[in-house]
This record gives C-alpha cells, structure tokens and sequence, in this order.
C-alpha cells in the first residue's frame, strides 16, 4: 500500500495575518464577506488554511 508522502501545509491565522500584514479582524471580515477562502479545523481546535487554497486566492487578486 502506499501512502500519499506529500503533506499539505496549513497556513495559521498568525501565518496570513504576517504574510499579507493585516490583522485577524480584516482577515475574519474578508472570510464573512466571501473574499476571502474558509479557513478549515486541523488538530483540534485550530483553524486555518490550506497553503494551495491561500496561493491560488493571491494569484487571482494579485494586480
């Protein structure tokens, strides 16, 4: 059998926040008002995205 060895990266809300220089609260309002991906819930309680899911949402809003 084998194992799918490739492991998708999960980006926190720390993570976004410093990478696109914003604060949780711009974060969260962008995800309420559909502009921004739905983060998703990894070990346990922490919730965040998937790096393929945030790269593709800065390719299509990028100028």
């Amino acid at each position: 059998m084998k194992h799918n060895t490739t492991a998708t990266r999960l980006l926190t809300y720390s993570d976004v926040c410093g990478i696109l220089n914003r604060n949780y609260k711009t974060i969260w309002a962008w995800v309420r008002d559909g502009q921004f991906p739905k983060p998703v819930k990894f070990r346990g309680k922490t919730i965040g995205w998937k790096q393929e899911d945030f790269d593709q949402w800065i390719a299509e809003n990028s100028n």
